[in-house]
């Protein structure tokens, strides 16, 4: 597959879907171009993969009537666009999927959080679950707390080292997180309470104009009462329990592990349908990669006494620029080439790029924030190729 070019005008998308300008401005509502809302003016932005992905679908949903965008404008028939489900799932069945990593700093997280918008961007339905302690996904789109960041801290003012405090002390999702309905069922019949799931949930709106994400929090607290969770029977499929109706709303369940609680990796990984492991080029995070491996060979024990296969479906390789050593680039160079002939897995590829760290500054995922959207766009282009994958993907 070839890299993906971003399009970041109304010229440069007509001239990739040939046609006119004013078409390719009319149809923008309906075509995956992903608008901020300024306050003077709207910024569109799109990458050839998305547009590509909307002919290919045109060319399936109308039986090879039509095969592109261009083809219908051209039969004046772009008003279908309005009405075909281009965006409609392959498969009707929610797809659940955890990443993870045992070692931590691999940019798990970043990558949890940047598919789901792209996957929420593309009209899905996407639900996002932390089950790391360190709560890191839930405070990715927090904007309720804004400062300025100064890298010390003799420079930061009172009021915002109160601020720091305050949110220490009270943390926002503390008594209403993933812990809250663990404790709940512990505590009530070994039921689901699926109204308090509903309750706890929190819609995120992202920053494009129109799209949203749920996302159900962690808190700190959820390491300790996993302790505690471990006397509850069956505890293995405790979160599949809790997802089960959520299963039915949403398109994609997307699940933050920890790197190191093995019952919440245990948990996270009986409720998913694939694993999708997260790695950066460093050798010691390379090498955890068997382990994890090893735990899941360990778990499938288990699974296969609740009908369940614990499927390892794609590694993303992240941050890929990072590690200019001679020693690490060989490793990498091995274990690059042995994984495109020894397995099946899906490899997508993150470069390393500091936009991810001012994008979460500001909580935003790259492909809503506002400055430098060429590269924001660019640098999650195989992203976009993996959403795309799992939208079209059949079964």
């Amino acid at each position: 597959m070839s890299k993906a070019k971003v399009l970041i005008t109304a010229d440069e998308i007509a001239e990739h879907l040939g046609i006119s300008r004013t078409i390719a401005t009319e149809l923008a509502a309906v075509l995956p171009v992903f608008t901020i809302k300024g306050s003077k003016k709207h910024t569109y932005v799109t990458g050839t993969n998305y547009l590509d992905f909307v002919n290919s679908r045109i060319a399936k949903l109308t039986n090879g009537d039509f095969d592109s965008i261009k083809s219908l404008v051209q039969s004046n028939k772009k008003d279908e666009l309005k009405t075909l489900p281009i965006y409609k799932k392959a498969s009707n069945k929610c797809l659940t999927i955890a990443f993870n990593n045992l070692k931590g700093g691999v940019s798990k997280t970043t990558t949890v959080a940047n598919l789901g918008a792209i996957l929420a961007a593309l009209n899905q339905k996407v639900l996002l679950v932390d089950m790391d302690m360190q709560n890191q996904l839930s405070t990715y789109f927090d904007t309720d707390v804004e400062f300025e960041v100064k890298e010390d801290i003799d420079l930061l003012s009172d009021e915002e080292i109160d601020t720091i405090l305050d949110m220490i002390s009270k943390e926002k999702s503390a008594g209403k997180s993933i812990l809250t309905i663990m404790q709940d069922y512990s505590e009530n019949k070994r039921e689901v309470d699926f109204a308090l799931v509903k309750k706890v949930t929190q819609t995120i709106n992202f920053g494009l104009e129109g799209k949203t994400l749920d996302i159900l929090p962690s808190e700190w607290k959820l390491g300790r009462g996993l302790e505690t969770a471990r006397s509850i029977p069956n505890v293995s499929i405790l979160l599949k329990k809790i997802l089960k109706q959520a299963k039915e709303e949403y398109d994609f369940i997307l699940i933050d592990t920890s790197p190191s609680n093995m019952l919440s990796i245990e948990l996270s990984f009986f409720a998913s349908d694939y694993i999708s492991l997260v790695s950066t080029p460093h050798k010691k995070s390379l090498q955890s990669l068997k382990h994890i491996i090893d735990e899941i060979n360990y778990f499938q024990g288990d699974a296969i006494e609740w009908g369940l296969d614990i499927k390892i479906d794609s590694l993303i390789l992240s941050r890929t620029s990072a590690d200019k050593s001679s020693n690490s680039k060989k490793a990498w160079k091995k274990f690059h080439k042995r994984l495109k002939t020894k397995t099946d897995l899906n490899v997508y590829s993150i470069p390393e790029n500091e936009l991810f760290g001012a994008a979460e500054t500001e909580c935003k995922p790259l492909i809503s924030y506002p400055k430098k959207r060429t590269a924001a766009l660019d640098t999650i282009s195989e992203l976009g190729d993996y959403a795309i994958d799992l939208i079209t993907r059949e079964g």
